[in-house]
């Protein structure tokens, strides 16, 4: 009976050697699998906020290139506005009435010009006859010649006075630029 207790005895000295090494293996694939889960979420983690770092960057480029080509439309579009506006005064002053515009000339004339002065004007329904017809061009002796462009140049040989009327509506325009675009509620 003594082998018997001995084989009793190495049996369950196995089993106990047996279940203390399936413990210790379970205990070790639990440790192993909660590192595992940590560094799974650790990674998971990092990935999330490099997402959500990458997002917010490129939010923010496409906001910044979409309000510079939302700046870029509105600035095209005041030019345009602006210019158009431009277009509509020229064509207003050229539309004046004959009388108005032969006023404008001769007031033009007689705070600009000097004696012998070469004066090229050019309105539509305006002809150079009107002009020459005018005391201060028969006082000053001026040349009145047909011009090139919608207004008037007073030249002589030494200088240039340049009075064409896309000139002068530029001029408005740029000094006016802010409130003409306050009320049009541009700005």
């Amino acid at each position: 009976m003594e082998i018997q207790n001995i084989l009793d005895q190495i049996k369950l000295d196995g089993d106990n050697s047996k279940n203390k090494i399936l413990k210790n293996a379970e205990l070790e694939i639990k440790a192993r699998e909660e590192y595992l889960n940590t560094q799974i979420k650790q990674i998971k983690d990092e990935y999330k906020n490099r997402l959500k770092e990458e997002k917010k960057s490129i939010k923010q480029t496409f906001s910044k290139k979409l309000d510079f080509e939302l700046k870029k439309l509105n600035n095209i579009y005041l030019e345009h506005l602006l210019n158009e506006l431009r277009e509509e005064l020229i064509k207003s002053c050229n539309n004046l009435p004959k009388k108005d515009k032969v006023k404008f000339v001769n007031t033009i004339l007689k705070s600009n010009a000097s004696a012998s002065d070469k004066v090229y004007v050019n309105f539509d329904d305006l002809k150079l006859d009107d002009i020459k017809k005018l005391e201060i061009v028969k006082k000053l002796k001026l040349k009145i010649y047909s011009g090139e462009n919608l207004g008037i140049i007073i030249e002589n040989k030494d200088y240039e006075i340049n009075f064409l009327l896309k000139d002068m509506a530029q001029d408005v325009i740029s000094k006016n630029q802010n409130h003409i675009l306050k009320t049009l509620k541009l700005k």
